[in-house]
């Protein structure tokens, strides 16, 4: 009735007899598949109880319909749709739960519980709310924790048990690639188009004390220099065609506009604060206007109506709404082109610190949210990597092909 084939490092998993499992895999590995067919080993017993939670109802309903799914419908009694609940023909129950308001999580004692990605739920989940549930006094109920890490929280915490422990507490590590069902060529695909360190925590499995500076900068072999640090600022070149990038800002921040040439390299720039708006559009515009630049500005907020102003008097200029996925898709751009040294730039100290600085936070979703530190600025990466965006692979030109807008 069941067709479930589960590949080596799944199977592992199920052999497991530790009354607590820990799984750190990269992203595609088979966790949610795995962790349904040890639901419907549980639910084997009469009358078992058995939860799945998941951080959110997003990663719950993903799960639910797997459930639904997977598990034939022969072997199903009753479906309750608004409490996300199933009953099995011999009595047992399992119920698909949302620990983003992990109060409400109480109930009686448990034969089973699987934590969903339990690197982004918090800490009291498990140590408040779930572990008393299987602490019954008639049964010990199992869990298994399935997760890609979130840097070093409480998923490490539980995880290291498995290895210092040991006894009731077992852990496995399962990159990406040792799912044979993924092909090679998809894992090297996500390594080219990732920032590194992000690609080691998602695919790699990896727990990273910290995500630090999402730009990786290649260093020479012998002597250690920046890779991208090179050449010079250069002179408008008919020969050549420009794209720039602006962020403005006002009082406590800068306005910063970069020139990039074909090949991804800095030839001017301009950094300045403390300025009113008409004088800040003359100077961006006076400066892209001698390298006859496609200009991209950040529209969000204020650069709404700047782009406006801008657009009626530099005609060569469009806009970008840095949201939040935007944003994202912007950043990890750039940390790509400066770690295969497509980025280059004479030397810099007011960039090369922000790039420097600049890293990522996880939000409590599992978003990966891109920031500097509270008291530095940014100003300087959004507009390189506003003129990063403007430049793509694959032209018939050498370098870069400038995008169809």
């Amino acid at each position: 009735m069941i067709n479930y084939r589960p590949h080596p490092g799944q199977a592992k998993v199920h052999r497991s007899k530790a009354r607590f499992r820990v799984v750190r895999a990269g992203v595609r590995w088979g966790k949610t598949k795995m962790g349904i067919y040890e639901c419907l080993w549980y639910l084997g017993k009469p009358k078992a109880k058995v939860w799945w939670l998941a951080p959110s109802w997003f990663e719950v309903n993903v799960a639910w319909r797997m459930f639904l799914e997977e598990i034939p419908k022969a072997l199903i009694a009753k479906v309750n749709h608004s409490e996300r609940a199933i009953q099995m023909i011999n009595q047992s129950w399992i119920w698909f739960k949302s620990a983003e308001d992990y109060e409400h999580l109480r109930a009686q004692g448990l034969d089973f519980v699987v934590l969903d990605e339990a690197a982004r739920m918090k800490r009291d989940v498990w140590f408040e709310c779930v572990r008393p549930r299987l602490s019954d006094p008639d049964k010990f109920g199992k869990a298994l924790f399935i997760s890609t890490p979130q840097g070093m929280n409480w998923f490490y915490e539980v995880y290291m048990m498995g290895h210092i422990k040991g006894g009731e507490w077992e852990s496995f590590h399962f990159p990406t690639w040792t799912n044979p069902f993924i092909p090679k060529s998809e894992i090297e695909s996500a390594r080219r188009s990732m920032p590194e360190r992000l690609f080691r925590q998602e695919y790699g499995a990896e727990f990273l004390s910290d995500l630090g500076s999402i730009f990786r900068f290649r260093r020479h072999p012998t002597t250690n220099r920046i890779m991208n640090i090179k050449g010079d600022f250069e002179l408008p070149s008919k020969e050549k065609r420009y794209v720039a990038g602006v962020d403005f800002g006002k009082r406590t921040d800068f306005t910063v506009v970069f020139v990039l040439d074909e090949n991804g390299h800095v030839v001017a720039w301009d950094r300045f604060k403390s300025v009113d708006w008409p004088a800040q559009v003359r100077r961006v515009i006076n400066l892209v206007s001698q390298y006859d630049a496609e200009l991209m500005v950040d529209s969000t907020g204020l650069g709404d109506p700047l782009y406006d102003f801008i657009a009626q008097k530099y005609p060569k200029v469009r806009p970008y709404y840095l949201s939040p996925s935007k944003k994202t898709a912007l950043i990890d751009n750039l940390a790509i082109m400066i770690e295969q040294v497509e980025i280059t730039f004479p030397e810099i100290p007011e960039l090369l610190t922000e790039l420097e600085l600049f890293g990522i936070e996880t939000t409590p979703t599992g978003r990966h949210k891109y920031q500097a530190p509270k008291g530095h600025h940014d100003d300087c990466v959004i507009a390189l990597a506003l003129a990063a965006w403007a430049l793509r692979k694959g032209g018939s030109r050498p370098g870069f092909a400038f995008l169809d807008w």
